[in-house]
């Protein structure tokens, strides 16, 4: 009996030891998984807080942010007749070096104006000045910056110009032959420059003997989407000259103060 109780007594401790190993083996997955879960909460975490440089929650560097551009805007103003450093957005700028010649460094600038109050600081490229008697604004370029580059948001030249009115907005005016005159809007949304309205010259016949004025919503020099204005010439540039005079004067850094690198 003795024997037997003891074989009774050894088959329930094996029993009761391999319960015990299941229910620790069970534990310890447990435990890896609740491991696993709070690493990957963790490491999620840890991938929030990288942020793109300018988020809004650290103070946007423009001088930082834009020095490359810059820099490659100078050495190209400085020496025009060198075609390898040419780039987007740089038209503008090879046009007006070209009229300046020597002055160039000391006529073209630069400024920051944080124009939709994001605290992203946009980038004002061209001829500018607070004295409206001295010269009129002339923009080349601007930028804008999503949080990890500068992105071009217009390109200025002769004849398809841009000036600053202030509130997001963009007088752009141009030409293109003795016909063809045009002028308008834009507005600075999102990243981009989206047009409020735009005004137009156009034959209204085939042979142009007799000029039209129209003027739509959108960039389109298209007839058939645009609505025909009544009135004269004179009413009609009247217009122009109205949004012209609403330029927005702003001081700029002249690029021969510009601290160039490796130049």
């Amino acid at each position: 009996m003795n024997k037997t109780l003891s074989l009774v007594l050894c088959l329930i401790l094996m029993l009761t030891l391999a319960s015990c190993a299941g229910e620790t083996e069970t534990q310890s997955d447990a435990e890896a998984t609740a491991l696993a879960e709070s690493a990957a909460d963790t490491t999620e975490e840890t991938s929030a807080e990288k942020t793109p440089l300018y988020d809004g929650t650290l103070k946007f560097d423009a001088e930082k942010a834009y020095n490359k551009l810059l820099d490659n805007y100078y050495k190209l103003i400085a020496n025009p007749e060198n075609e390898a450093l040419y780039f987007e957005g740089a038209t503008g700028i090879i046009e007006a070096v070209c009229s300046l010649g020597d002055e160039a460094l000391n006529t073209i600038g630069y400024a920051f104006l944080d124009i939709d109050s994001d605290g992203i600081e946009e980038l004002f490229i061209g001829i500018l000045s607070k004295n409206v008697e001295s010269v009129k604004n002339e923009l080349y370029a601007v930028y804008t910056h999503n949080g990890e580059k500068p992105v071009l948001l217009l390109e200025g030249m002769a004849r398809s110009a841009y000036s600053y009115i202030g509130k997001q907005s963009f007088f752009y005016h141009g030409s293109g032959g003795v016909a063809y005159s045009f002028f308008g809007e834009y507005v600075f949304k999102d990243e981009t420059l989206v047009p409020k309205y735009y005004y137009f010259t156009y034959g209204r016949t085939e042979e142009f003997r007799k000029i039209g004025f129209y003027h739509n919503t959108g960039e389109q020099l298209d007839k058939p989407v645009s609505g025909e204005l009544l009135g004269t010439s004179d009413e009609f540039f009247a217009l122009q000259d109205e949004l012209a005079q609403k330029t927005v004067q702003i001081e700029n850094i002249k690029f021969s103060d510009f601290k160039v690198d490796n130049y």
